[in-house]
């Protein structure tokens, strides 16, 4: 398995502990609000997502406004070519310090520029972001 090592030691727990699969939203969660991935699993299925059966970008909202504080919403790219982008690309794009990065049917999250997930070097389109509200500093 690729990835990064948060990302890795993360999707190890939810497979060893919680017998997730499907789970990318969960990991995402819990990088994005710095939590372990018990409390991600926990707020999420507070926010209505069902076990092994994936996230839903309304799910992760509500679990963000639980373990944050922060009410976000999910931000769409657009299918036009001009205004699309991979993940790849996103360290370019995103111009905050975390996002989610979601694509059909899976989510990234992406802290400082870093893009924890197994789909590195991969063109997986993103197709809408979740962005905090702080901003990357940029000098």
């Amino acid at each position: 398995m690729n990835g990064t090592a948060k990302f890795r030691r993360l999707k190890d727990v939810g497979k060893e502990v919680y017998n997730e699969k499907g789970d990318c939203g969960v990991i995402a969660i819990a990088l994005f609000c710095d939590v372990s991935y018990g409390k991600a699993h926990a707020a999420l299925t507070r926010a209505g997502r069902k076990k092994r059966c994936g996230t839903h970008h309304q799910h992760m909202v509500g679990a963000i406004k639980e373990l944050r504080g922060e009410t976000l919403a999910p931000v769409m790219v657009g299918t036009t070519t001009k205004h699309c982008y991979t993940i790849n690309k996103a360290p370019e794009r995103v111009n905050h310090d975390r996002a989610i990065l979601l694509t059909k049917g899976h989510a990234a999250c992406m802290i400082d520029g870093v893009v924890h997930d197994w789909t590195q070097g991969r063109r997986h389109r993103v197709v809408a972001t979740i962005t905090s509200t702080d901003m990357r500093n940029e000098a």
